[in-house]
């Protein structure tokens, strides 16, 4: 189900890890998206 509400999400957002579109979790906190896992910004 998450997936399927991610697909949705991002077809309205534009891809959660491209820089300025967003972030979801999932709570609990077991997925996380738009967040850059180096600390870096692209």
């Amino acid at each position: 189900m998450i997936d399927k509400i991610l697909a949705a999400t991002q077809r309205i957002t534009g891809d959660l890890n491209n820089e300025k579109t967003g972030v979801m979790l999932v709570l609990p906190v077991l997925k996380a998206y738009g967040i850059d896992k180096q600390g870096k910004s692209k």
